[in-house]
């Protein structure tokens, strides 16, 4: 299971082959390693060793791994009452700068593999694994049962949630300073899931600790993600149990339903917002209701509906978002709701979805009060009553979703920050609402001066997916804008099979221009999307016959489209042949021809994505609506 957790969560390598930029303030040692072993840190700090190596061992994505490094001090403790770190140190790579890496799921050991491209680059580098050992989805290390036996559990969840990365981080920067005789020039923090939302802990909680945070797919709405695993498992169990040969079906509805939202059907659902996909009714449904392997019976249906939908109370509150539309697509032929909605057990799972698991496992062992640990049936949780109590004991501690980051701006911070459009795990919609509060208190303008959002279409969980990615590329952003000042803007991603895409800063996105190919990157441009009324016609679309329709694309009311320039008008992949702009109003007219359609099939109700691209400077924008048309051959 640690295999398979290591490849869906843990952006182990994505670093590794970042170009190694110029040392600034690097430094030689100016002490012995073994040194370190008797060094006083601090009456909470326990050095239990100190020794020069030049390998990494860890637990990888194919099992036990040890990587040649070049050599470093590597220092291990632990910091009052339980908290383990690990401090590697170059002896002669040192670059001046500091790399700390975070955690997966509920932690329990430290990131060796992420500490891997830190070491490669010359970092000094630290991890944690936030005041206890254990399994990554075991939680009872803050639960102390009735006979006492855990008594630091309260104390090991505030390590947890809160202040295991700040003490590491403190004291990774007096160790470099004792060894190097130099504290490091710059301090990074890189981290993914659960080190996502220890990334934004520390933006907003200790905002003095890194010059520059790189935060993927955070759990930063961490008390309603761990309810909403419990409202999953609650659907997916019993009459609502999905098989595992049924999600291919279930990727084929929703891509039939929502590929073309984005105007290019391309395997890629660019945001889940657009999808219109109803599982009640866009599903093939059993006849009689008997189940079967090329439908869903009624209570399937339902149960996939409440997912995407969302937990809600008795009074039908949402309470929470869903999963998003995308999230089921194959990748490598594989679903992406493998393994965090369904884990079957003849692919090594336990039967039930890592997120259920995970979720019950926090509820009851410190959501609940009192906390009814290991033995309790996940099926009675109330979503009237309990959610609101588990949301106040554990949400001030746990959750990272205070918008003020004025502290961490104001003292030179920056931030990038990525999730993938189909992340099912902690989900997307979070990490845009964050994004969009942090908008609304501190001003677009001053926001973008310091944080930037990159949502990648189609990309799972911290990777991974069909969408197109470079974690390389935003690490590397990150750093010259730290250090050179220079603002990250779009960069390319790419997947395994040589698509490349433009990831686009947020709410960029990326829009094809109607020519070239639909693999390559320079066929697309980012543009701020503009809702927009479209209007096609005729409202019927013979394949065969018809060859030429048109478009209406209108702007909102009031918009000022005066020196904007049209750089393409497209239609599902085909590239406008005539383009008239009305003019004083922004609306535009657009013919198409049939045969410039890509990869449209029949249909009763296809949805028609028009989009309307234009620049003015370096800005450029994107008018966009939709349409249903019928489509016949």
């Amino acid at each position: 299971m640690r295999h398979r957790l290591d490849r869906v969560l843990i952006a182990s390598v994505f670093l590794a082959m970042v170009a190694l930029r110029p040392s600034v303030g690097a430094a030689a040692p100016c002490a012995p390693c073994e040194g370190l072993l008797t060094a006083d840190f601090g009456p909470e700090v326990t050095i239990i060793s100190a020794e020069l190596r030049t390998e990494i061992s860890g637990i990888g994505m194919t099992g036990p791994f040890t990587i040649p490094v070049p050599e470093y001090c590597d220092v291990r403790g632990v910091i009052a009452p339980a908290q383990g770190f690990d401090v590697k140190l170059p002896t002669w790579t040192y670059n001046g700068r500091l790399y700390v890496v975070g955690n997966s799921v509920a932690a329990g050991s430290i990131e060796e593999g992420s500490m891997v491209p830190g070491i490669f680059q010359g970092f000094a580098t630290a991890g944690t694994d936030t005041g206890h050992q254990g399994e990554v989805v075991d939680w009872s290390f803050a639960y102390n049962p009735p006979d006492n036996s855990n008594p630091d559990a309260e104390e090991k969840l505030i390590d947890y949630c809160d202040e295991s990365i700040h003490e590491t981080t403190v004291l990774a920067k007096t160790l470099a300073d004792t060894y190097y005789c130099a504290a490091p020039e710059y301090s990074y923090y890189v981290g993914c899931s659960t080190g996502g939302r220890q990334g934004l802990i520390e933006a907003q909680r200790y905002p003095a600790d890194f010059d520059g945070i790189l935060v993927g797919a955070p759990v930063h709405y961490f008390s309603e993600i761990m309810m909403r695993g419990v409202w999953e498992g609650q659907q997916l169990l019993g009459p609502g149990t999905i098989d595992l040969a049924k999600l291919p079906l279930l990727a084929a509805a929703v891509a039939a339903r929502c590929d073309s939202t984005d105007g290019l059907v391309d395997g890629v659902i660019d945001d889940p917002h657009l999808c219109p996909f109803d599982a009640q009714t866009d599903l093939p449904a059993c006849a009689g209701d008997v189940d079967g392997t090329d439908c869903f019976t009624t209570a399937q249906r339902s149960a996939i509906y409440a997912v995407y939908d969302g937990p809600r109370n008795s009074a039908g509150e949402l309470l929470t978002f869903g999963e998003p539309l995308g999230s089921e697509a194959l990748a490598d032929g594989a679903s992406g709701w493998i393994p965090w909605l369904v884990w079957p057990v003849e692919l090594g799972g336990p039967g039930l979805g890592l997120s259920p698991l995970v979720g019950a496992g926090a509820v009851g062992f410190f959501g609940l009060e009192p906390p009814p640990g290991m033995f309790w049936d996940f099926m009675t949780f109330n979503f009237d009553t309990d959610w609101p109590q588990v949301a106040q004991k554990v949400g001030p501690l746990c959750d990272a979703n205070d918008p003020d980051l004025s502290e961490f701006r104001d003292l030179g911070g920056k931030m990038v920050h990525y999730d993938g459009w189909a992340d099912n795990a902690t989900g997307p919609y979070q990490s845009a609402a964050y994004y969009d509060d942090v908008l609304d208190l501190m001003g677009d303008d001053q926001t973008q001066d310091f944080y930037k959002l990159y949502m990648i279409p189609g990309m799972f969980h911290c990777g991974g997916g069909v969408g197109c990615f470079d974690i390389e590329a935003l690490f590397g952003a990150l750093v010259g804008w730290v250090e050179d000042g220079i603002e990250p803007t779009a960069y390319t991603g790419a997947r395994p099979d040589g698509r490349t895409r433009p990831m686009c800063p947020y709410p960029q996105v990326a829009r094809y221009l109607g020519a070239g190919s639909i693999d390559d990157t320079a066929s697309f441009v980012c543009a701020e999307p503009t809702a927009s009324w479209v209007y096609v016609a005729p409202s019927t679309l013979r394949l065969s016959k018809t060859k030429k329709f048109t478009a209406v694309v209108m702007g909102p009311s009031g918009l000022n489209l005066r020196h904007w320039e049209n750089v393409a008008v497209v239609c599902e992949g085909a590239l406008a042949q005539k383009v008239v702009k009305v003019p004083g109003l922004p609306i535009y007219l657009a013919q198409f021809d049939t045969d410039d359609l890509i990869n449209i099939t029949a249909g009763e109700a296809v949805t028609f994505a028009v989009t309307a691209v234009l620049e003015k400077g370096d800005r450029r924008i994107a008018l966009e609506g939709r349409d249903t048309v019928r489509v016949v051959e």
